[in-house]
């Protein structure tokens, strides 16, 4: 999966698939090492088989460059959110970050990490059916 990368973004049926077949790859390799293993070699059969693409040191610092964009506007990053700012177009991302600052301000409403997650989530979901 390439990271902000409009023409690969997956849609939540998708995601779910890529994820199911991910924890089967993670079961079998667990099986077949006799035990529990660790990141790195999951990370290395997921390459092999085409299933993760390592992002390169250009989408590496987009990725610190658009997270810190959004912590400019005041937003804690959770982890949950971090995921879902890697997972989503670039544009997406600076697009969200537009709409809650125009609608919040900076660092504005109760919960602006959960204000911001679902502005990104209907963004990317209002973008994915305009593509179809």
């Amino acid at each position: 999966m390439n990271h902000f990368n409009a023409s690969t973004a997956l849609s939540g049926n998708q995601r779910l698939e890529l994820l199911q077949e991910a924890n089967k790859l993670i079961a079998t390799a667990t099986q077949a090492a006799g035990g529990p293993i660790g990141l790195e070699p999951v990370i290395g059969i997921m390459q092999f088989v085409g299933v993760y693409d390592t992002p390169t040191p250009l989408q590496s610092i987009a990725v610190e460059e658009i997270l810190g964009e959004v912590e400019t506007a005041g937003i804690k990053l959770t982890p949950g959110l971090v995921v879902l700012i890697k997972n989503s177009p670039r544009q997406n991302v600076l697009d969200a970050r537009a709409s809650y600052i125009k609608a919040y301000g900076k660092g504005g409403g109760n919960n602006p990490a959960n204000l911001f997650y679902r502005i990104l989530e209907n963004e990317n979901l209002r973008k994915s059916k305009v593509e179809v």
